[in-house]
């Protein structure tokens, strides 16, 4: 069961890009972020490209969406934090929540 501190819940670019944020930021350990988006991939890129221009995160990010993965940094000294975009909760997604044990985010 997910309790309500397991999940982000973004209704807006800034509640999105507050995520995205506090997914970089938070403990090298947590590696993987599922985010549930309606509105399209692209979204979550431009999201991303906003705040990597204003700040310098200490990893590397892999965005993987279902047109490709989309790489931001390549420093090897960095760990590496993977952003799995899914326009619904299929069983892709399902199979890739089971095996990563990611923080899940629902963009609205």
């Amino acid at each position: 069961m997910l309790f309500q501190s397991d999940y982000w819940l973004a209704s807006n670019i800034n509640e999105q890009a507050e995520t995205l944020h506090s997914f970089l930021t938070t403990d090298a350990g947590i590696t993987s972020l599922v985010i549930i988006l309606k509105t399209g991939n692209n979204d979550v890129g431009c999201v991303l490209n906003g705040i990597t221009d204003d700040t310098e995160f200490d990893c590397n990010i892999n965005l993987i969406t279902k047109s490709g993965t989309e790489t931001y940094g390549s420093d090897p000294a960095k760990h590496t934090k993977s952003i799995y975009v899914f326009s619904n909760l299929d069983a892709e997604a399902i199979t890739l929540m089971q095996t990563t044990q990611p923080i899940f985010a629902i963009f609205v």
